[in-house]
């Protein structure tokens, strides 16, 4: 996914940065290398998260044999579950990295604010369509 031309043209022209980390490190079962490509605000907050997320050896990964398991489950199904602390230290990353975009620029004041959108004060009526 992330040799797509498309994500290739994002990292190149956006300057957005990977972020390679392995999941056993965050207690997952499965080594499974990892990456995340976020812009320059975002990959400040993760890295300190991910830096030292590499596989260190001394504990022993599950393996994929086969395409489906003796209870007719697909042997890949376990490890695409993201580990929970990983799963927080991403979204605490985002959180924070909202949070300074939003300090950056401030509140939104009014409706030509490009951090919010209007929203009508009362239901709009429906117009009444002829019947054909």
């Amino acid at each position: 996914m992330f040799t797509h031309p498309a994500l290739e043209k994002l990292v190149r022209t956006r300057s957005f940065q990977r972020l390679y980390f392995d999941q056993c490190a965050f207690d997952g079962d499965y080594e499974k290398t990892t990456q995340i490509i976020a812009n320059s605000r975002l990959y400040r907050k993760l890295r300190p998260r991910f830096i030292n997320r590499n596989c260190t050896g001394g504990h022993v990964h599950r393996t994929m044999h086969g395409d489906v398991g003796e209870d007719g489950v697909f042997i890949s199904e376990d490890a695409a579950a993201y580990p929970s602390e990983m799963n927080e230290c991403i979204a605490d990353a985002y959180s924070e990295s909202a949070d300074a975009s939003y300090n950056q620029y401030g509140a939104p004041s009014n409706q030509n604010s490009p951090h919010s959108t209007p929203r009508p004060s009362q239901p709009q009526p429906k117009p009444n369509l002829p019947l054909r």
